[in-house]
């Protein structure tokens, strides 16, 4: 049985109007589960009035981002989803613990917009990043995290 689960909490908003709202998902880190992450983005894009193609082009953004992460995920360990609404703006966070420290690379993955993988992202989005930072009780956690803006605009 797959469980997820989401959960609401106030994010700092940048125009001072008080907190953005954020959603955080946690899904099993395995293919078989990435429609639930796109389908949340997909969502949120359509109740934000964002056209169709942007609203698809989101949905594969964070089907790409978060097939990359499954790929490197440490057995067991769920896939974890940020979505934030700000400014007109969808910011999805999407993280893996992971028992390498290396970001995605060459394999297409990369930040180093070598790889196919993160072209498609930088294609899709108007701001696409990854980090790697050391997790709490070993490993590390790998993050991708992507912005797509109605209009295009990040404003």
């Amino acid at each position: 049985m797959t469980t997820s689960s989401t959960e609401q909490q106030p994010a700092d908003s940048p125009d001072g109007d008080g907190p953005a709202p954020q959603i955080e998902l946690r899904i099993p880190a395995t293919a078989t589960q990435l429609h639930v992450a796109r389908t949340v983005a997909g969502d949120l894009a359509m109740r934000e009035d964002f056209d169709l193609d942007a609203i698809d082009d989101l949905r594969l953004a964070v089907d790409e981002a978060c097939a990359m992460l499954v790929g490197r995920a440490t057995d067991g360990e769920p896939l974890i989803c940020t979505f934030a609404v700000r400014n007109s703006a969808i910011t999805i966070s999407a993280q893996v613990r992971s028992e390498t420290d290396g970001q995605p690379s060459a394999s297409g993955l990369g930040s180093s917009a070598s790889g196919l993988g993160w072209r498609v992202l930088a294609t899709l989005t108007d701001k696409a990043t990854c980090d790697v930072s050391s997790a709490p009780n070993g490993g590390h956690l790998v993050r991708i995290t992507l912005t797509k803006a109605k209009g295009g605009v990040i404003g």
